[in-house]
């Protein structure tokens, strides 16, 4: 059978462990003491359930070319396969991107598979999970979370207010109803982000905007960018928030961390 094949089982029907063989594309790998992975062909893509560690200890990484054997399981969202063979049978190119909005992607059409979307930077941290990379992305698409196994000497805070295209593999969040309650994009590593325009050099540099032109008509739409503000601080919560006011306009500003400013 094809990934997309396996991925359009009913659940119900795939619960009842089919006796299935897939081939396809690695396209995402977990780290070693996960083991889990992705496959795609042009038929869909297929989320590889590897919990129980194979006798030969084969570990496919993104570009293999595999051919799994195993039996089918409801999975927490779609069908999945959960393995019990694997034989990797060189290497291939990864299937291609498709653009998709985040509206496309909490259809589930794009469970597994891998998509390309472009945006600016609006967030960036290096965590300490699994996902040792992490952002948050905004654009006409709309607003996504986007993780990556291994930083790869990016820098978050090179990357807050660029804008970027990336490529990678698309992850339901799902509720116990198996209904899609939201979306992250895996990749492997963070130096798979393209930046297509960095950000100012100097932070302070961006133009000055008036409170009361923070999110004015244009034709154009939103540009997502950084905007720089000022006024007279009226509020502080430290650690939180704080109120800033020009003449008879106000806005809250959310913090990030502690800052010295005071009323």
């Amino acid at each position: 059978m094809t990934p997309g094949e396996v991925h359009s089982i009913p659940r119900e029907k795939a619960a009842l462990a089919l006796a299935v063989a897939v081939r396809g594309v690695v396209t995402y790998s977990y780290p070693e003491h996960i083991g889990s992975f992705v496959i795609e062909d042009e038929s869909g893509g297929l989320y590889i359930d590897v919990t129980e560690p194979l006798e030969d200890g084969t570990r496919p990484v993104a570009g293999n070319m595999v051919e799994v054997s195993g039996v089918t399981g409801e999975g927490g969202y779609a069908p999945v396969v959960k393995a019990r063979a694997i034989r990797i049978l060189g290497t291939a190119p990864l299937p291609a991107a498709r653009p998709a909005t985040v509206n496309q992607l909490l259809t589930g059409r794009f469970d597994s598979r891998r998509i390309e979307i472009r945006g600016v930077v609006q967030h960036a941290e290096v965590r300490s999970q699994v996902e040792k990379f992490g952002l948050e992305l905004d654009g006409e698409f709309g607003r996504v979370t986007v993780l990556a196994l291994e930083p790869d000497g990016v820098v978050p805070a090179d990357l807050i207010d660029a804008e970027v295209t990336l490529r990678a593999v698309c992850f339901p969040f799902f509720n116990e109803r198996a209904q899609v309650a939201g979306v992250r994009l895996e990749m492997a590593s963070a130096s798979e982000i393209e930046i297509n325009r960095p950000p100012f050099a100097e932070v302070f540099s961006t133009p000055l905007v008036a409170l009361d032109q923070l999110q004015p008509f244009s034709p154009d739409g939103n540009n997502f960018h950084r905007k720089r503000i000022q006024g007279t601080v009226t509020l502080v919560k430290p650690g939180s928030f704080l109120y800033l006011q020009e003449g008879d306009q106000a806005v809250r500003v959310n913090l990030a961390e502690n800052s010295p400013v005071q009323v």
